[in-house]
């Protein structure tokens, strides 16, 4: 039987770890946040446990610049900076939708951009679906599939890891996820 967990209970980031600064919990939703200045480099909102297959709901709300959803990620660098790498769902920068890896080989799959701009609703809630079944990994924005992978059988990534929640480096921007 498929059983879902809250990942997020919708008043606190228990369960989660990031940068204090830049992560909070706002009218039920988790916000993150590099205004008014910006970053210098990605920072991210890491959630408890190893994910391995599963199907992750996601709705988000952004206005400008970049963000994205990490999955089967491990850490990297300082534990204080709060950095991954792995498999990530691209939001903003005319890249939503897209199939990415942070940190390894860049775009696996890109979004068809007519796709995204008819399906997004651009400064409202999104929804966002991340299918990850064994090596192949679809992602879909407001029910409409934005990118589909899968993964060679020679490329050895992991098969389980991280999720986590980016604020890209850049001027300031906010998202908001629930």
């Amino acid at each position: 039987a498929d059983v879902f967990k809250k990942l997020f209970d919708g008043k606190t980031l228990e369960g989660w770890r990031g940068d204090p600064a830049r992560w909070s919990v706002k009218n039920g939703a988790i916000v993150g946040s590099t205004e008014p200045n910006g970053i210098k480099a990605n920072t991210f909102l890491i959630a408890g446990g190893k994910y391995e297959d599963f199907i992750l709901r996601v709705k988000f709300k952004h206005a400008k610049g970049s963000s994205g959803i990490q999955f089967r990620s491990v850490t990297a660098g300082k534990p204080e900076e709060f950095r991954v790498t792995g498999y990530q769902a691209d939001i903003g920068g005319g890249d939503t939708g897209t199939f990415y890896e942070e940190k390894g080989r860049g775009t696996l799959a890109a979004a068809d951009r007519k796709k995204i701009k008819s399906a997004l609703k651009k400064g409202d809630w999104n929804s966002y679906e991340i299918k990850v079944a064994r090596r192949t990994v679809e992602l879909k924005i407001n029910g409409q599939v934005t990118a589909r992978y899968t993964e060679k059988e020679d490329v050895k990534v992991p098969r389980s890891g991280l999720i986590a929640l980016q604020l890209q480096a850049g001027p300031g921007m906010e998202i908001a996820f629930k």
